[in-house]
């Protein structure tokens, strides 16, 4: 031990060290103890002074051994032993020493101890949360693997994984392949590849892959990891959503073969509206294909739109409880007769309040007759009181009604239709319903259907 220093100085360091520290002979005769040294292992410092090093530190084993020559040749070491207490317990240590000489030449070496239970049961704890969480990852159904970010190899894999690719693809899995040993198609080696890259450009990715071989459908999430701020891999998630894929495609099946049952089931009710009013045949169906229109002029949904052309096709349901003597009578009804006529707004909500239906179907057929300054039957509502597809369903109405030829009168042409429409824009029709159809016929060269 060098002098530089006063003695003063390394007895405070000494005596004041939160370690416990020994000064000690290379045979582990002990000279001084510390009082932390004191309190780890439980003894007095004299005590410690008759017994020794090997009574503190399990010296047995070719591994103190070892430790003790490579002090002798380097003239430091270190390494991880058994500390002995006092009362006989046992604990995990590392011991740090060092070897110098003193004042008078003599070998003396400084031991360091220093207790390592707590780092052992984080390690222990670290361990067995590893081993837990390695169980849940291979027991998981979800795919779950990473990749080098350079070679784009696995690094690691779980078990659903591998047995993934040994049951659609024949493949058995180790660490370090790459696409190309994974998949057989090249297109399906570049596609992954390309999902890789993908990720490292953008740092995550969601997506899913459909496979071109068997179908199977994978929801993929992928992201980078790093270190240091440095990208060293890309972690993977797949789960396989094939069966998810298939029940939703058995459903929208579903849903399409009801809704073409419901359009032939109001096809169907239309003929028979129209055989109770056959000079009026065909008003229905091309009323309903002028609303769809406005409605796609208007940007609505193509379903939507769609919607109101089926419940247009039956917007005069409620004429197959009016008379037909009246609905075919050719001059002009008596005011009993029209209010008759205009009953059939209800009869019609009635016959459809009860009719599931994408759209309400009941109310927007009571509604069409509205007016938006409130003018219009059977109950009077204003502006907004009004539905949108009432709105549109009420100019093709008149539109349509306006163009074509009635019982009682010969059809009143187009540039009537047009006027009457124009002219009562903003009082009894919504004024932008008014303005698409006027849009529609004046400048996209739209005529009405026949």
């Amino acid at each position: 031990m060098t002098s530089a220093h006063p003695n003063g100085f390394y007895q405070s360091v000494f005596e004041h060290s939160m370690e416990a520290v020994f000064l000690t002979s290379p045979d582990g005769t002990i000279f001084a103890a510390n009082p932390a040294a004191c309190s780890l292992f439980g003894y007095s410092e004299s005590e410690m002074l008759l017994l020794g090093r090997s009574a503190l530190i399990d010296s047995s084993g070719p591994a103190f051994a070892g430790f003790l020559e490579q002090r002798r040749h380097s003239g430091r070491a270190r390494g991880e032993f058994e500390g002995i207490r006092a009362d006989g317990g046992r604990f995990p240590v590392e011991v740090s020493s060092e070897q110098f000489s003193d004042d008078q030449d003599s070998p003396r070496t400084i031991m360091i101890v220093r207790d390592l239970t707590e780092r052992k049961r984080t390690e222990q704890e670290l361990i067995e949360s590893q081993v837990l969480l390695g169980a849940i990852i291979n027991s998981t159904a979800d795919l779950i693997w990473s990749v080098d970010a350079e070679t784009l190899t696995l690094v690691w894999f779980n078990r659903a994984f591998s047995e993934y690719f040994w049951a659609h693809h024949g493949v058995r899995v180790w660490h370090g392949m790459g696409a190309e040993d994974l998949f057989l198609q090249q297109r399906e080696v570049l596609v992954w590849r390309g999902l890789f890259l993908k990720v490292l450009e953008d740092g995550v990715l969601s997506t899913e892959y459909t496979s071109p071989i068997n179908g199977i459908v994978l929801q993929l999430n992928l992201s980078l990891l790093k270190r240091d701020g440095k990208v060293f891999g890309i972690s993977a998630f797949g789960r396989d959503i094939t069966e998810l894929r298939r029940s939703e495609q058995k459903i929208a099946d579903y849903v399409r073969q009801l809704e073409n049952s419901m359009q032939q089931t109001l096809l169907a009710v239309a003929n028979m509206v129209e055989m109770r009013d056959p000079y009026t045949s065909g008003h229905e169906r091309r009323v309903g294909i002028i609303a769809g229109d406005i409605a796609r002029e208007l940007g609505w949904p193509e379903e939507k739109c769609r919607n109101l052309e089926l419940i247009a096709t039956v917007h005069d349901i409620g004429k197959i409880a009016i008379p037909g003597d009246i609905l075919t009578k050719p001059s002009r009804l008596t005011p009993i007769e029209y209010k008759l006529v205009q009953s059939h707004v209800e009869r019609g909500y009635e016959i459809l309040k009860d009719v599931d239906f994408p759209l309400p179907i009941a109310e927007i057929i009571y509604e069409h007759h509205e007016r938006m300054d409130g003018s219009g039957y059977p109950r009077g509502l204003k502006g907004d009181q009004i539905r949108p597809e009432a709105r549109i369903l009420a100019v093709a109405d008149v539109l349509e009604s306006m163009a074509s030829h009635r019982p009682y009168r010969p059809a009143l042409g187009m540039d009537t239709a047009i006027r009457e429409i124009e002219e009562h824009r903003g009082t009894w029709f919504d004024p932008v319903v008014v303005d698409a159809i006027l849009r529609m016929i004046r400048e996209k060269g739209y005529s009405l259907p026949t």
